[in-house]
Parts: structure tokens; C-alpha cells; sequence
């Protein structure tokens, strides 16, 4: 660092003798560090490095600050991360980091890294260290529900994926595929959905906070047990955005697929009302009903998020978008 003072790019690739990094912080200049290979072991040093020597908070910190923006420390000695100490600098310079072949394991890890990034982290290659993502094997040799320990990264890419939107705020790209606007609303709300469940939600990195945003109260809360059985008793078991070609005038259709195998389709203006939609389907089954969006994993459904009054159709679906009709119990 001293003979390179003026440096923007290092790379320092799988350097075993790089244990620790003792410059007390990078020089002026320098945006990307790639530490990949090298057996570093603590993030708090990384981060003290990265920091600088000011102390900076969530809420005071500028998004313009000089630092590095992209942080490489693949396969490295990493396995875990802290929650950012009070009297620690936020790294609100830091928008890409790569993670390949990370001995991190837990999703608190990942919990702390939002409190270390404070939203700015934008873009994110991740994969597990001795894990086969084998997210698009669909071999039915698979097990379709391996068990696992919720709070820990399971290293599959597309289960994983909507947990690190869910806690990475400012999250845009993950492992090369862009986060749009439409799927992290849906990440965010299935993640409450989901921790709201578990023992102490509120001890879940932003589920508070995305409860609030999305008013997602307790008293919503999905019950324990019984309405995916339910479910299975209705006539009407999933609808679908039916795509239609034709004319402008006509209208998209919410396409019924019925347990006696016949279809039926319900026309629906996008600018529609979620009420409206739910009165016309609710007539159709002569009963009131609850809509869920939906996401598909390993050839399973599952609920994602309540579509709840206060925005239209468009705002909750696209084109071959899929729904959970069930009664309101």
C-alpha cells in the first residue's frame, strides 16, 4: 500500500501468507479489493480496514463516502460475521461483494451484514464452501423436503433466494440475476409470513421493520394448520394469469383450473380492485376466500404472500403469475 499509494484495483489472489491486513485503513483511490484465497479469518478486521479510521452510523452516514465498493473474499477463512459494533464505521461505500465458497452458514450472519452495509450492499454472488447447489436438479431422486435448520443457509440458490432479499435492503442482484422491484415486495412479505411462526420473530434481522412497511399485523398472522387441507376440499385449487392473445380490447383473464379437471376463465381489468377480484371469485365458489400469491420450489406450492385490499390486480400479479384460493376460515 505504501509504494502503491495512488492504487484503485488490488487483487491478491490465493496469497496463503495474507493472514491479516494491517494497514489501519486503504489508501485514498482504492475501489475494489479482491482477497479471494487467502486465509483471512476475521470479518471485524476486513471491516475495520474497509471503515477507515471516522466513525460513521446507519443513520448519519453518506451514501457518497470514499471507500472500496467491491469486496471479493472468496473462499476465504470467514465463518462468521458480528453485528456491527456502535463505535464501528458502517461500510456505506461497500455495493458489491462476492462470497463463493463462503464458510459462512447461518442466516444471522447474513442479519449482521445488513448492519455493516446499512442498504448499500446492491449486488451479491454467494454460494456455500462444500455444498452442491443442486437447485435445478429436478431428479426425483431428490428429496422435496430435505430437513434442515431454518436458521442456516442451505447453499441451494433458488430456496435461498428470497431470505437474502428479504434481509438485504438494498439488494439489486443476486448471483447475477436482477432483483426486481415485483419480487422483492413478494420476498419481503413471504419472509414475515414465514418468521412470524418461528420462536421470537422479532429477534429475525428486519421483521419488524417489513412488518410495518407492508402492515402485515400480527392478527394476519396464517393459522398453524389446516387450510392447505382445506384447500384440497374446494372446488377451485390454483388460478392462473392466462395470457391472451387477440385484440386490444380484450381483456386478461384469471384462468380456474377445477379439481374435476374442467378450466374455466374470469376476465379482470389490471387496474381492478384486489375487492373486486376476490367478490368474483368468491361468487364463483359461493363462499369468501383468501388469496395467496404463490412461488413454486422442487414441484411443491407454496404461499407467498396475502393479497390484501388497497391495490389493484396489476399490483400484485404479471402475466402466468399463479394464486392460492382458499376459504376465509
Amino acid at each position: 500500500m505504501r509504494i502503491f499509494p495512488n492504487v484503485q484495483v488490488l487483487h491478491l489472489h490465493d496469497n496463503a501468507k495474507i493472514t491479516r491486513l494491517d494497514t489501519p485503513f486503504p489508501p485514498n483511490g482504492l475501489t475494489t479489493l479482491s482477497l479471494g484465497g487467502c486465509h483471512i479469518s476475521s470479518w471485524t478486521e476486513i471491516a475495520r480496514f474497509l471503515g477507515g479510521p471516522s466513525r460513521k452510523s446507519c443513520e448519519t452516514a453518506q451514501a457518497t463516502c470514499a471507500g472500496i465498493s467491491h469486496l471479493d473474499i472468496t473462499k476465504t477463512g470467514i465463518t462468521s460475521i458480528p453485528t456491527r459494533p456502535a463505535d464501528s464505521a458502517a461500510l456505506t461505500s461497500l455495493t458489491t461483494l462476492v462470497m463463493r465458497q463462503s464458510g459462512i452458514r447461518f442466516w444471522t450472519d447474513i442479519d449482521a451484514l445488513e448492519t455493516w452495509t446499512c442498504g448499500s450492499l446492491n449486488t451479491m454472488r454467494f454460494s456455500l464452501a462444500d455444498v452442491i447447489d443442486d437447485s435445478d436438479d429436478e431428479s426425483e431422486t431428490r428429496p422435496r423436503h430435505p430437513s434442515a435448520d431454518p436458521t442456516r443457509i442451505s447453499g441451494r440458490s433458488k430456496a435461498d433466494r428470497q431470505m437474502f432479499i428479504a434481509k438485504l435492503s438494498g439488494l439489486t442482484s443476486l448471483n447475477l440475476t436482477p432483483v426486481s422491484a415485483g419480487e422483492r415486495r413478494d420476498a419481503e412479505m413471504w419472509y414475515v409470513n414465514r418468521i412470524r411462526e418461528a420462536q421470537d420473530p422479532s429477534s429475525w434481522g428486519r421483521y419488524d421493520e417489513l412488518r410495518t412497511k407492508y402492515d402485515m399485523s400480527a392478527a394476519t398472522a396464517v393459522p398453524a394448520s389446516s387450510r392447505s387441507a382445506a384447500l384440497k376440499s374446494r372446488m377451485i385449487s390454483e388460478i392462473f394469469l392466462a395470457s391472451r392473445d387477440g385484440y386490444m380490447t380484450d381483456l386478461p383473464a384469471v384462468r380456474l383450473h377445477l379439481i374435476d379437471g374442467t378450466e374455466e376463465e374470469m376476465r379482470y381489468l389490471p387496474s381492478a380492485p384486489m375487492t373486486l377480484l376476490r367478490k368474483k371469485i368468491a361468487k364463483r365458489l359461493g363462499t369468501s376466500v383468501v388469496l395467496w400469491t404463490v412461488r413454486h420450489l422442487d414441484g411443491e406450492t407454496e404461499k407467498v404472500a396475502e393479497m390484501t385490499d388497497g391495490h389493484d390486480v396489476a399490483w400484485w400479479l404479471n402475466d402466468g403469475d399463479g394464486i392460492i384460493v382458499e376459504p376465509d376460515a
